[in-house]
């Protein structure tokens, strides 16, 4: 009996200590706590313009409902091109060459089919993301410019961090587009929140005009996945 007891006190410890040592320290941190409760509230897709958001959720929705059929034609256009049965590809042939020419620097054959067949997918099956008032709308990660978030729409949003804080609030665009005036319009933005616990932080003088500094910690992104929609 008295050996089943030990026996039972290492196990719970072994257990205890595996507990502790694999747990990641934020789960002590009140921080982080906070954090999640201002995540519950305040993360979400914020919609501003709710018709042109809507459009473009149907697009997507109607994209991956095409999926199958933009495949099937795409075999079937290079099977008909194989057994030269497709009379539009033999009378735009040349063109085609020409224009895989111009991309590659190469006079390519099957560049020029393959360029043909993307623009007979496309014919039959838009992907042009093109919105009712005739502008296309961008993501954030196909748009290399600097994009600006009003700090009016800050304020309407809420659950606004401070320095002070392990946790920052970050807004991020989602959809938009350019209007006449070059100015970007945000349909949708996107608010996520970033916990950070920095356990310690390390110096490192390289000489004596550079310092190198570095810490070790744990991050976190916080996020949900509701809409709201804004100016309703």
């Amino acid at each position: 009996m008295r050996n089943l007891f030990s026996c039972s006190v290492k196990i719970c410890l072994l257990s205890s200590m595996f507990l502790f040592y694999g747990c990641t320290f934020y789960i002590f941190d009140p921080q982080y706590y906070k954090a999640r409760k201002y995540a519950k509230k305040h993360s979400a897709t914020y919609v501003i313009n709710r018709i042109l958001y809507d459009e473009i959720m149907q697009q997507k929705k109607d994209s991956k409902s095409n999926e199958s059929a933009r495949l099937a034609l795409q075999e079937a256009l290079f099977i008909q091109i194989k057994h030269n049965k497709n009379q539009e590809w033999l009378e735009k042939k040349a063109y085609y060459m020409e224009l895989a020419y111009k991309h590659s620097g190469y006079y390519h054959e099957q560049n020029a089919q393959t360029l043909f067949v993307l623009d007979k997918i496309n014919e039959h099956y838009p992907t042009k993301q093109i919105l009712s008032n005739g502008k296309p709308y961008y993501e954030a990660y196909n748009y290399d410019g600097v994009i600006q978030i009003p700090e009016s729409l800050r304020t309407q949003i809420g659950g606004i961090t401070d320095k002070t804080m392990k946790f920052q609030q970050i807004i991020y665009p989602q959809f938009f587009y350019i209007d006449d005036s070059k100015e970007i319009q945000l349909i949708s933005v996107g608010v996520v929140y970033l916990y950070t616990n920095i356990n310690k932080v390390y110096g490192l003088k390289e000489d004596e005009h550079i310092k190198s500094m570095f810490a070790n910690g744990e991050w976190l992104y916080l996020r949900k996945n509701n809409v709201k929609y804004l100016n309703q």
